[in-house]
């Protein structure tokens, strides 16, 4: 039978969902994973503009320099070293330093510059073993004649960033910045526990290494 192709739609994404449990719990691992990041330029700018700090504007160029530099310069040495690990133990690790990353912005002191920077650095350091990690475990569950769909289903990811603002926002309206950062690390649990249910899946069905 001829491979159709052509662009995907609505109708295509939704039924290789329901038929695919594995990607379906792939997709929702990364939504959420992409939620929680985006609140770095999103739901982080605005708490710390609304805080009265003198240096506000200062210190969120500085965050956004220190995550641009430190995927620049470390993503490459960082993947090299852990290239002998495994991909799930990558995950694992990235979601890992993600989690950290939102402890750190939940409990630090709104006017101690060097803690944020320290907890976007972590975070930073998360993105560059986490997101390649994830490319590639989808690339590896796709099979061989489905691979340009599964990666339109993953165009889905993109909803974590447009939703991220506007969940921030109303939570800094109706509470705090801890109170966000504090939520926001309880969905990087719900990812970890997401991704081992992911695995186990695929070594049951041999979907993946």
């Amino acid at each position: 039978m001829a491979k159709k192709t052509g662009n995907i739609n609505a109708q295509q994404i939704f039924n290789v969902l329901r038929n695919d449990n594995v990607l379906f719990l792939l997709v929702l691992s990364n939504i959420l994973i992409v939620f929680v990041y985006a609140h770095m330029d999103t739901s982080l700018v605005q708490y710390l503009s609304k805080s009265g700090m003198s240096d506000v504007i200062e210190l969120i160029s500085t965050l956004l320099l220190v995550n641009a530099l430190t995927i620049i310069f470390l993503q490459f040495a960082i993947l090299k070293m852990m290239q002998s690990r495994k991909l799930i133990e990558k995950i694992y690790l990235g979601v890992f330093f993600v989690a950290i990353s939102q402890i750190g912005l939940a409990i630090n002191p709104i006017d101690w510059f060097w803690g944020w920077l320290c907890s976007i650095f972590i975070l930073s350091i998360g993105e560059c073993i986490l997101f390649p990690s994830m490319n590639i475990y989808l690339d590896r569950i796709a099979p061989n004649e489905m691979k340009g769909l599964y990666f339109g289903v993953a165009t889905l990811y993109s909803i974590g960033f447009v939703v991220a603002p506007f969940f921030g926002g109303v939570i800094l309206d109706l509470f705090n910045g801890p109170t966000l950062f504090t939520l926001t690390f309880l969905i990087c649990l719900l990812v970890g526990y997401l991704y081992l249910r992911l695995q186990r899946k695929c070594e049951l069905y041999k979907v993946i290494k």
